[in-house]
This record gives structure tokens, C-alpha cells and sequence, in this order.
């Protein structure tokens, strides 16, 4: 049996996801399968960006356990045989042709859709697995920058993936360009100090900005209720920083990134984790796991959760916290240790 097409599964800022795969031009449609592959249609310059990062990301060790990124890149087939393909509002202003089809496997359900089992799930195994996923990246040179419940997918196994990699950038590449965007700051998985210096770059106050950040980031009443951090400790650690650092001061972007780029997604999976926490505390079964992981837990994402990016720790260094021992830090952790120290969590 021949497959006919794609469902919607779900939709984003830049393109929708369908499964089983759409249709490719010039291609024969794939047989029915019991994991049928999954199909992401976005604009041709954000395809070809993000398969040039899968290309790169397919060649980190042990890379299928830790992403789901696209194994091939194709034009669609201007013939669709799923009515679903309309429900994808993203597509509906420009013909199919300046789309491409990114396929990968089906790595699960979004995490933020995911029902955990409580009496089975292991949590500090599911948060260390996401954070060796941010550590591989730091490693390679890769900054995914959009990291957010939405681009991580949980398997039947309950193992989380990183996906959607069209905002990632490879460090050694970077330009202006690509660091500049609309100011919000709502969105928690960006850090505090990106959203500020890119305020800053676009002409609005420091001092401004530094407040709207702390009292209206919503991610940021949850640093304070769960993890203790007080509004005058982060906002003292904020005006420090930025009447200190070269970047801040000038809003130069390109700066900022090539000083704190290591600690950019750790943010965002700590956020992650924080979210999680939050959620889990609202159910009796994982009161007692936070309460037994929170001495070990708490002062680590107290670290990568930090707003000023001088205290942050990274991915690597947070893996190195709670699994020293853990095979990305033997094998390949060793000279970013010796170059950025353990971070000295506490």
C-alpha cells in the first residue's frame, strides 16, 4: 500500500509538519509504514539552512539518540492528495515551488503535548539526556537558539529529541544578520542578555528594557518562585553586567554572541527543565522525586537559568555536574573543560 499524502500534525511560525511525508516532485510516494517518516514544508532558504545544520548535526557521534533532524530536502509535488495541505496557513501566499520538504523520522510527540507516566518515569535520566543533547551541540560549534517544549520531541521510550534547527547557527559562521530580529520579551527561550542587546542594537534604553525583562518574562516568576531568586538580586546582576560589558553598552550583537554563545541554549533547556518542574509539582505522584533530586537540581538551574550570562554555566558544564563520568564528557569534553573550567556549581 502507497502512502497518499500528509496530515497535519502541527503547525508553526514558518511552516507546518505532516505525517506520513508529503508528496516530493519526481518522486514515487513512499509504502505505508509502521513509523512513517514525518515531512516539514518552510520557505526554500530556511530548508536549505536548516539541512545544511542536519548535515552537520548527522555527523555527531551517536547523533540519532540525542535529534531528529531531516535526512533529505526535496520540491514539493504540486500535486497533494491530502486536504490538510490547505490547513497550512503558512503556505497558503506563494506557490508550493518556493517551499521545499525537509523528511526525517518520527521522533515522538512534542514535549509539551508528552503524557508522563508517573510510577515509570525517571526524571533526572529524562533532564540529563536533554542536557547531553545542549552539551553535543556546544560541542560541535552549534547554537540552536530556539529551543522551547515545542522543538523537543519524547518517544515511547520517554527519550527527548531536539528538532527544528532553521534559527540554528554555526559559530564559526555567524553574521550580523542573522542575529537581529523584532524585539519581544515574552519568549523564554531567549536568555535575558539576548533579548537586551538586541533591544539595545534597535535604539530602545537599557534601563528600560532591563525592567520590562524582569517583570514581565513570564518565565522569570518562575525563577523567583521556585528557585528563590529574588527581582533585586537578578536585577542588581543585570545592571552590573550590562554597565560592564563592551556588547551591552554598544548593542553590539556580534560581540555579544561570540563572547556568551555557549551560554545561550543552556537558557533555554534550563527553562525547559523549569517548566517541567513547575508542572510536575502540581501533581502529588512527583512530589516526593523533586523533593528527593532538588538539593542536586536547584543549584544547577539556578546556574543555567542565571541572568547575567557570566554566571550562566553551559550544557557541557551543567552534563559535568550531574554525570562527570558521563561518555560526552570523557570523550569529548576534555579540552572544553581545560578551556572553561567546571563552573563551580554550588
Amino acid at each position: 500500500m502507497i502512502t497518499s499524502g500528509g496530515h497535519l500534525m502541527d503547525e508553526g511560525m514558518y511552516g507546518c509538519i505532516f505525517t506520513p511525508s508529503l508528496r516530493c516532485k519526481n518522486k514515487k510516494d513512499q509504502p505505508i509504514s509502521k513509523t512513517p517518516l514525518l515531512s516539514k514544508i518552510i520557505s526554500t532558504e530556511s530548508a536549505e539552512l536548516e539541512y545544511s545544520i542536519a548535515s552537520i548535526i548527522r555527523g555527531i557521534p551517536l547523533w540519532k539518540n540525542y535529534f531528529a533532524v531531516a535526512t533529505s530536502i526535496c520540491e514539493p509535488s504540486l500535486k497533494q492528495t491530502d486536504e490538510d495541505i490547505s490547513k497550512c496557513e503558512v503556505i497558503t501566499s506563494k506557490p508550493l515551488s518556493a517551499f521545499r520538504i525537509l523528511s526525517m523520522t518520527n521522533g515522538g510527540s512534542p514535549l509539551y503535548q508528552y503524557r508522563f507516566q508517573v510510577d515509570s518515569f525517571d526524571m533526572m535520566n529524562f533532564f540529563t539526556h536533554l542536557i547531553g543533547a545542549g552539551a553535543l551541540l556546544s560541542l560541535f560549534g552549534i547554537v540552536h537558539r530556539d529551543l522551547h517544549q515545542g522543538n523537543v520531541l519524547v518517544d515511547n521510550e520517554t527519550v527527548p529529541r531536539i528538532i527544528d534547527f532553521n534559527l540554528s547557527i554555526i559559530k564559526e559562521n555567524v553574521t550580523e544578520d542573522e542575529l537581529s530580529h523584532s524585539h519581544n520579551v515574552m519568549l523564554p527561550q531567549e536568555s535575558p542578555d539576548a533579548t537586551l542587546v538586541n533591544a539595545i542594537s534597535l535604539g530602545y534604553k537599557r534601563s528600560q528594557v532591563i525592567r520590562s525583562i524582569l517583570l514581565k518574562k513570564p518565565i522569570i516568576k518562575k525563577i523567583r518562585s521556585l528557585l528563590g531568586v529574588s527581582y533585586e538580586k537578578m536585577l542588581h546582576s543585570l545592571d552590573q553586567f550590562t554597565s560592564t560589558s563592551k556588547s551591552m553598552q554598544s548593542g553590539d550583537t556580534l560581540l555579544w554572541f561570540n563572547t556568551y554563545w555557549r551560554t545561550i541554549d543552556s537558557w533555554s533547556i534550563g527553562v525547559i527543565i523549569l517548566e517541567l518542574l513547575s508542572t510536575f509539582s502540581l501533581w502529588s505522584g512527583f512530589a516526593l522525586t523533586i523533593t528527593k533530586h532538588k538539593a542536586q537540581l536547584f543549584p544547577l538551574l539556578r546556574r543555567m537559568c542565571a541572568v547575567n550570562p557570566l554566571q550562566r554555566v553551559d550544557c557541557v558544564q551543567a552534563l559535568y555536574y550531574l554525570q562527570p563520568n558521563h561518555f560526552i564528557i570523557r570523550k569529548y569534553a576534555k579540552a572544553w573543560m581545560d578551556k572553561v573550567g567546571t563552573g563551580n556549581i554550588q
